[in-house]
This record gives C-alpha cells, structure tokens and sequence, in this order.
C-alpha cells in the first residue's frame, strides 16, 4: 500500500512530471482528476459514462473525437439498477464501439456503501486481490447509493471524499463519480429557470472537492439532445460545452452534432500560414475559438483530410495536410 502523504523538497518542489501532464481522454479527463457528472433523472447519464468506460479499455476515441492515449483499466462501481441491465448496455455499445473488456471490472452491489466498515472492508478486500492489476480510472455509478448518511451533510460527504480518495491514491487512478441534479425549476409562465452545476444535489463539499464538474442537460432547441456543459474546472483545460445526440436502442450511443463553418475556416487560415504546425493552445489563440468548439471542428477538419496530427501526444501539432 501506498502511504498517505506524498512529500516534496528540493528539485522535486519546482518540477512537474511529465507523466501527469498527459490527459487520459483529451480534453476531458487528466491524470488523478476527481470528477462529478451531474444530471437529472433519466438523462442517459449512465450512457455517457459507460461510453467513456469503452474509450478508455480499449484505447479510442471518446464520442469520436477526444484523443485517448492509451488504453487503461477502470474499475465500474454499479451502485443501482440491475447486473444484467448494466452488462446489456455495454454489449449494445460494443456493436458500435471498440471495447476492451479485459481492461474493464465491473463490481455491482445495490447495498455497498464505501463510507461503512463492511464498505471499507470490501475495497480492502478489492484491492488485495487485484493490486498487481489496479485501475487508472475509478467510476462509481451513482453516488446517492454508494454513500451512507445524507449527501447534505457537509461531514458525511467529507468522509466519503476521504475514503475514496485514499482509494483514489492507493491505485494513483482519476475518479469519476455519476450524481444527480435538483429538478428543474420553473416559472408561472411555463419558462424553466436557467440552471446551472449549482444545481447539483447536496452539500456544498461535493462541488467544492473536485476538479471538474460535468453536467448534462436537455437540450431547449431539440429535447432530444442533451448538452454537456462543464462550468467548474480547476485546470481550464477541459472542454466547456457540447451538444450530443443518443443513438438507441441497438448500438447504444452519443454522438456530438455540431457543425462550425466560419470557425473552420479560420483555423485552415491560421494553419496555412504555419506550415510546421500548431499546437493546440496556440491555435486556440491564434484564432479566438474556445477549447470544446476547437476539438470538434478539427475532428471535422481530420475526417475530410484536411489537417493531420504531427509529433507525439506530448508535443501534438496540427497542420495542413501534406499534398503527396
């Protein structure tokens, strides 16, 4: 086991790794992140973490578009709904998604409560078996079933944070945690009130203790879209808004819709000036387009044969295509 507290001096003091600069899902999950995704009831919130759980097994992708370096082992905690329904979701995916399942292990428990002694126990127990085989990536899906106590309580919360954290470090893994929303407010008028991650349920400890928080939505243009917004990030180097699309019932999965002509073309503009390339911070500067609107037009431009990638994750550039 690791120990608890992590010590630096000297040279160590000023120095970054270079492993923990890298993203695990580019743009939206970095190295030992501690993670909310937040929702209404009903959203496909559960989807959309299941389909980050397949990027990162085998390696591809995330919605077709975020750059996974490599492929990595989760841990799936399925705190509600049955075995089977959870195991069904995956499959369906699988029709459309590279998976890895070896990569994945999935612990489904209706009853398991991490902040109790037969919790801690059972992550003990988890880990002993497993250590020669730890994850980069905790989920636990959702938390309103995986802790005991009210999530309003500001100590109960804290513990929680405490337990899962030492878990957190003992496997030096990001943690994704799935939670719901307030329900929507609304207005004489029939107007729905502008929501935003403050909405999300309970104490104030949950917001505070992460470093980003994801929350979906509906989508007021299409209901059945839904939009991915991230308002709270300690990094400022997640994506901050997406507008996604689910595919069912077999395969199962979102896609991003989006379509940014004028943004494409001020990027083409900008590279084509930069034959040697670009990197992402500078071409975001360069063209005044915010990180989540970047990644998707490049997508587009990268399916067209437009652009290509250069270098390696650590120094990626983007280029103009070489004409053969």
């Amino acid at each position: 086991m690791r120990e608890n507290v992590r010590e630096y001096s000297g040279g160590e003091l000023l120095k970054l790794s270079d492993i923990k600069a890298h993203p695990l899902v580019e743009g939206i999950l970095f190295e030992n992140d501690y993670v909310i995704i937040g929702a209404p009831p009903k959203i496909g919130k559960s989807i959309f973490v299941q389909q980050l759980t397949c990027s990162l097994s085998s390696g591809t992708p995330f919605l077709d578009t975020f750059s996974v370096p490599n492929p990595v082992k989760v841990w799936y905690f399925a705190t509600e709904g049955k075995d089977e329904d959870t195991k069904d979701r995956l499959i369906r995916m699988s029709h459309a998604l590279p998976i890895e399942p070896a990569n994945i292990r999935l612990f489904c428990s209706a009853g398991f409560r991490f902040n109790t002694t037969i919790g801690e126990k059972t992550i003990n127990n988890i880990l002993n078996k497993y250590e020669k085989e730890l994850p980069k990536v905790i989920i636990i899906d959702a938390l309103y079933r995986a802790i005991r106590g009210s999530l309003k309580d500001d100590e109960v919360v804290n513990e929680f944070h405490e337990i899962v954290g030492h878990l957190a470090d003992i496997c030096d893994a990001a943690v994704v945690i799935v939670h719901h929303m307030k329900k929507p407010v609304y207005f004489e008028n029939g107007a729905k009130q502008e929501r935003s991650d403050d909405d999300i349920y309970g104490s104030t400890f949950l917001k505070a203790s992460v470093d980003q928080l994801y929350w979906l939505d509906k989508c007021d243009k299409n209901p059945n879209d839904i939009i991915l917004k991230c308002d709270t990030q300690r990094s400022g180097q997640a994506i901050e808004g997406l507008r996604l699309t689910l595919f069912e019932p077999d395969p199962l999965y979102f896609k991003i819709i989006s379509v940014y002509t004028d943004e494409i073309h001020r990027i083409t503009t900008v590279l084509a000036g930069h034959p040697e390339g670009l990197n992402l911070d500078l071409l975001m500067k360069a063209t005044s387009i915010k990180r989540s609107t970047m990644f998707l037009a490049l997508k587009e431009l990268q399916d067209k044969g437009v652009i290509e990638k250069r270098g390696s994750p650590k120094h990626l550039l983007y280029a103009l295509k070489r004409k053969s």
